[in-house]
């Protein structure tokens, strides 16, 4: 693999893993930024030769080859933006947003100008999903049911529904992915708990497109990390357990899901492969989309209808 030259947006857990991976991987890290200049030193003190930058727009764009962005869900969308217009792959963190209406202006240049492009649903790097996939081909699945009870973030920002959409938004998406990953398109979503109480259990019910169903149970008040899925076919049931995901009954070892994310992502940019990345800009746009009907439908508590990416960018243009 060719050796790249990357920057890091935001210097909390998940850039400083996302650096250290590269730097691992034989790839420079060019530069770091953060809000908070402690976190930025420290994090340019592990990464040889690393500039350490005051803000985005001091940014380069063509002395790099790619971009780490992994800032907080109300901080997308312009650093994207940036780096789709000057044709610099990113991979930025999940979810891509607080609302779908975040990405509409990356979305659009996306359209215009293609790259490669990666969002942080690190499951689905875990080989134990990828082999439960595989496992599903020709088979009818009918139903798709799964639970995360976990506990909460200790960032500042997590608990802040304005920076961070809400825990569910921000930690229950990755299993709101896995749904679509397993189950497919998402037509429909219906949900129960308190709208106003971030920290009650939430359950949601879906529609897929293929006919079948889905139900997931969150919550972040548990003390353990305790989670579930399983896909139920015709002919039996493929189970995911705990918090790697180990395929029930398999002594498969347990890999580094966010080593494998990171590698494939730096990969299809040196191989200009977009097709290696699992989940790409517009399809985690997918995946936001349902968090928003979810949200809606919470709101509302009633069946809500799950927009796609068209019909996001055909509302916005009313508005």
């Amino acid at each position: 693999m060719t050796s790249l030259s990357v920057g890091i947006i935001g210097c909390g857990r998940m850039g400083r893993q996302h650096a250290l991976v590269c730097q691992s991987l034989g790839h420079h890290i060019a530069f770091v930024q953060d809000v908070d200049p402690t976190r930025g030193e420290t994090l340019a003190g592990q990464c040889r030769g690393a500039a350490i930058l005051s803000a985005p727009d001091e940014i380069a764009w063509g002395s790099i080859d790619a971009v780490f962005i992994c800032t907080p869900p109300h901080a997308r969308g312009p650093v994207e933006l940036a780096a789709a217009q000057s044709g610099t792959p990113f991979l930025v963190e999940k979810p891509i947003g607080i609302k779908s209406e975040q990405c509409v202006g990356v979305l659009r240049e996306l359209q215009l100008r293609p790259l490669v492009t990666s969002v942080g649903y690190m499951s689905r790097y875990r080989d134990s999903v990828r082999d439960a996939r595989a496992s599903l081909d020709g088979r009818r699945v009918v139903g798709v049911s799964a639970f995360w009870l976990a506990g909460r973030y200790n960032t500042p920002w997590w608990f802040d529904r304005t920076q961070s959409g809400g825990p569910f938004n921000e930690q229950g998406t990755h299993f709101v992915d896995l749904l679509r990953y397993f189950g497919g398109e998402i037509d429909e979503v219906a949900a129960v708990g308190r709208a106003a109480d971030m920290e009650h259990p939430l359950s949601v019910s879906c529609r897929f497109q293929s006919g079948a169903s889905g139900s997931l149970l969150y919550s972040c008040l548990s003390r353990s990390k305790q989670m579930s899925f399983e896909v139920l076919c015709t002919d039996g049931v493929v189970a995911l357990e705990g918090y790697d995901l180990a395929l029930a009954g398999s002594s498969q070892t347990t890999e580094s899901a966010l080593r494998t994310e990171t590698e494939i992502f730096c990969r299809a940019v040196s191989e200009v492969r977009p097709d290696l990345v699992e989940s790409s800009f517009e399809d985690a746009l997918r995946t936001q989309l349902v968090m928003d009907a979810i949200a809606e439908s919470l709101a509302t508590q009633a069946v809500t209808k799950v927009r796609t990416p068209a019909t996001l960018l055909v509302s916005r243009e009313a508005a």
